[in-house]
């Protein structure tokens, strides 16, 4: 963790989360060396090496006669004052089929526990270099000697995990001999899955460790993960000093899966809280290992296209050793927006540290579709399956259907808390700031690689914005595979999803979002992948200002409908009380939220009539603020006048072709003031007063005629 460190060749420990191809090293030849020895064994096999380092080679060990080197390394060892003999670099046969057997002479004298260093070079992707990494092997005293074997590679055994064109026949590689070691004991875990190896000062630690890597080992076998029977225990576990940065490591073994192991740096060994978490991390590398399809020599060059699902997965697992609630990892930062460069394409830079960022889409998954089956996963990659197909495989739906459900819920904060919307302004790829009337039509364009996004930022700092202004986004080139999320970023620094569409989105009334103070995050996604998932896609946003047409624009018919009962007085003094019915009808026109009507019209008759209607629409509180309706009648012998007006009628329903605004029941009079007078001579009648009951009713609609 924290380093991704590969050994390049079969003899021994490999880092197995490395994406790059490497050839093994050859002896260095500088001034902290020199060859002491090189002979060639054949199948009969023999013995190799000067009078303090030797080699025993079983006959049938080598299947061909195969050169051997020997170097003296006169660089100070790693080990310090634990170190009892010289150091030494030795040249061996890619591939042995018989245990060999080592033997180094010590100097001075050994108590307790003994063991003999054994490392090879190491590409670390992190630094892009070459570095060492060890690995204390247990061994015997003989004689002034410290004796160990070195078991043969998994030759045959590795072949079921891979084709034979994975295999490399023939090559070379080199190990280092650190020497005869001493000053460190052994511990075995408390159900002998993890053998110990630590300096003697850290006995307690060891212990906790051991507790430590056994929760993990449950852990995952919880999950469903078959690491229990896909490799012998108990794994094998140094404790030595490594770099500050570094707090441990997995290295795969080219001897062959039940070799692996891990390395844990001893400086951190009293922080137990990051002991812990260490722990599980890199046990779970050792689990994704044993899932990996490819022989263990094909390992040791290269991590494979899957490092930034290993690390991804590893890094979201911590999460399970830690008392901390929404805890995140402190590795991911400087890597949280790798989920935008691309499932699969932000692996071509660093790998490991694309899989750190890519955690947030695990922690996705497993909160979408449960934890258990991730372990589809990796028998998917088990299976030679590529780790966007072993995803794919994982959800229940296709990655083009949450993907961008997945970067929003990413940019919302609903996934991790170490990434808030200050840092998504600061980490935008483009922005619109809206400053003017002017400011009607901005583009935002750019290659997207398969399987991501990209976050843009729209600044409403314009106060004058139309009331009524819409902001509309729409994928003008690669709406086929693009999304568009839009998300208020609130003035507290929250954010709200608004809308999401795969072609075109709409706002309303963005004045309304100015005048809280907000401002507006968009995503668009790219959610193509075609193998081998690395491709682009152009895709082109265009973001417009628009004040909307007027809704009401397309009524250009109104009627009234009236039903009350009216108290009459007449020239004679008579009172009665009767229905007063009122339908009307008439064409008009909004202009704006206003509604007007008027006519003149006279009938074959000669019957004459004169009025208007007006009535004022408030859309948003769905009521017809004030309305009023007069009409005069001249038929010849009578006349007739009348009028009717009123307030705060709610709308009752709406579809394409008409709006109903209604009040029924005592309510309507409260609402309503009606006025009538009929003449004819001297005789006349009028309404005094109007009274309401269940029946009463007021409707005015509007429509298309």
């Amino acid at each position: 963790m924290k380093r991704c460190l590969f050994i390049f060749a079969i003899g021994f420990w490999t880092f197995f989360n490395c994406e790059k191809d490497s050839q093994p090293t050859a002896p260095s030849n500088d001034k902290g060396s020199k060859v002491l020895a090189t002979d060639t064994i054949g199948p009969e096999g023999g013995a190799f090496g000067v009078e303090d380092f030797e080699l025993k080679i079983p006959a049938g060990a080598f299947r061909s006669d195969n050169e051997l080197e020997l170097e003296l390394l006169t660089t100070e060892s790693t080990f310090g004052e634990n170190n009892f003999s010289r150091r030494f670099r030795l040249g061996l046969p890619a591939e042995y089929y018989q245990p060999l057997e080592l033997r180094i002479q010590y100097q001075g004298t050994l108590t307790e526990e003994s063991y003999i260093a054994i490392a090879e070079d190491v590409y670390t992707c992190s630094l892009d270099t070459i570095t060492t990494a060890y690995r204390l092997v247990p061994a015997k005293e003989s004689s002034g000697y410290l004796v160990c074997q070195l078991p043969a590679p998994d030759v045959e055994g590795g072949l079921a995990k891979t084709t034979v064109a994975d295999r490399v026949q023939g090559d070379k590689f080199y190990i280092t001999i650190d020497g005869a070691i001493n000053g460190y004991m052994t511990y075995v875990s408390h159900s002998d899955h993890f053998k110990i190896v630590f300096p003697n000062s850290l006995n307690a630690q060891a212990k906790i460790l051991g507790n430590y890597l056994e929760e993990a080992y449950n852990t995952f076998k919880n999950m469903g993960f078959e690491h229990e029977s896909l490799r012998d225990w108990p794994a094998s576990v140094t404790v030595k000093e490594l770099d500050v940065e570094t707090f441990g490591n997995y290295y795969s073994s080219g001897w062959g899966d039940d070799y692996g192991y891990l390395e844990i740096n001893s400086k951190f060994m009293d922080n137990l809280d990051q002991l812990r978490i260490t722990a599980g991390h890199e046990f779970f590398h050792l689990v994704q290992a044993l899932y990996d399809p490819r022989w263990a020599y094909t390992q040791s060059k290269s991590g494979g296209v899957h490092v930034w699902l290993d690390e991804a997965t590893a890094v979201w697992a911590e999460e399970y050793f830690t008392p901390v609630s929404n805890y995140f990892s402190s590795i991911r930062e400087g890597h949280y927006m790798a989920p935008f460069y691309g499932m699969q394409k932000g692996a071509q830079g660093n790998a490991q540290e694309h899989g750190y960022g890519m955690s947030a889409m695990i922690k996705y998954l497993v909160q979408e579709y449960g934890v258990n089956s991730l372990v589809s996963i990796y028998k998917q990659l088990q299976n030679g399956k590529h780790p966007v197909e072993a995803v794919d495989y994982y959800a229940p739906q296709p990655i083009s259907y949450w993907w961008g459900e997945f970067l929003q819920d990413y940019v919302l904060g609903n996934l991790y808390e170490d990434v808030n919307a200050s840092f998504w302004v600061k980490n935008k790829w483009g922005e619109f700031i809206l400053r003017s009337d002017r400011d009607t039509l901005f583009t935002f364009s750019g290659s997207y690689p398969d399987l991501s996004g990209k976050l843009y930022y729209i600044k409403l700092d314009y106060a004058g914005i139309d009331k009524e202004a819409e902001m509309v986004f729409e994928l003008t080139e690669g709406a086929l595979s693009g999304e568009i999320y839009i998300m208020e970023h609130c003035s507290n620094n929250d954010i709200i999803a608004l809308d999401y569409g795969s072609e075109k989105v709409m706002i309303p009334k963005i004045r309304e979002l100015k005048e809280k103070g907000s401002n507006l995050f968009v995503l668009v996604s790219n959610s193509r992948y075609v193998s081998p998932y690395t491709g682009t896609s152009d895709i082109e946003l265009q973001v417009r200002i628009v004040k909307p047409a007027n809704p009401l624009s397309k009524f250009d018919g109104c009627s009234i409908h009236l039903g009350v009962w009216g108290h009459y007085l007449t020239s004679d003094a008579t009172e009665t009380k009767k229905r007063a019915f009122f339908p009307w009808s008439c064409e008009g026109s909004f202009e704006d939220n206003v509604f007007h009507g008027s006519w003149d019209e006279v009938d074959q008759w000669g019957d004459r009539q004169t009025g208007d209607i007006s009535a004022e629409v408030d859309l948003d509180k769905e009521i017809i603020t004030v309305f009023s309706f007069t009409n005069t009648g001249d038929y010849g012998t009578y006349t007739k006048q009348e009028s009717l007006s009123g307030s705060n009628i709610p709308l009752s329903y709406q579809e394409e072709e008409m709006m109903s605004f209604l009040l029924e029941g005592t309510d309507v009079c409260s609402h309503i003031q009606l006025t009538y007078r009929w003449e004819r001579g001297d005789d006349w009648e009028v309404i005094q007063s109007i009274e309401c009951d269940e029946n009463s009713g007021l409707e005015i609609i509007f429509g298309e005629l």
